[in-house]
């Protein structure tokens, strides 16, 4: 259980961060959080979860 966790926090955590289309909901000096990004990881949660 502990695994799949990881792998699902993972997966959502890269995809947070690593999408870049979109508009811009949060930015810090390299990391930028878009809200189109946001939508892909809720999406790959839900289809892990």
């Amino acid at each position: 259980m502990k695994s799949m966790f990881f792998l699902i926090a993972f997966t959502t955590i890269f995809q947070l961060f690593f999408i870049s289309n979109g508009n811009v909901l949060i930015e810090f000096s390299f990391v930028r959080i878009t809200d189109y990004a946001l939508q892909q990881a809720g999406i790959i949660f839900v289809a892990l979860y």
